[in-house]
């Protein structure tokens, strides 16, 4: 079996979530300025939870950027920074996501 690129992983992991009904967008350059560096997807879903103080369904939606790398590579430091700036702001990121069962496993601990 030839190696994975990341292509492939990439792939993978989107029908995979897909599947489970989230919305998924690849970023490429974003803004005025072309920054660069972002993470590869940005994945998002609604989600339910239960209020702790009312212990009612509510439901919110759910933001998870994933960078995906093909195996034994990761990532430089502009997509470090960038994922920082993310994380910082309070979101979700996953890095170097280089096997599809591990980008499934991620998906399914987000969104189920």
């Amino acid at each position: 079996m030839s190696e994975l690129l990341e292509r492939d992983v990439d792939g993978k992991i989107v029908r995979f979530a897909k599947q489970l009904g989230c919305i998924v967008i690849k970023l490429t350059t974003l803004g005025s300025r072309g920054e660069t560096g972002w993470p590869d997807r940005l994945f998002l879903r609604l989600h339910k939870i239960v209020c702790p103080n009312c212990a009612t369904e509510i439901s919110i939606g759910k933001a998870v950027f994933i960078e995906m790398k093909k195996p034994g590579s990761s990532s430089s430091e502009k997509q470090k920074h960038q994922q920082q700036r993310l994380a910082d702001q309070g979101f979700t990121v996953y890095s170097d996501i280089d096997d599809p069962e591990i980008g499934k496993d991620v998906i399914r601990k987000e969104f189920s």
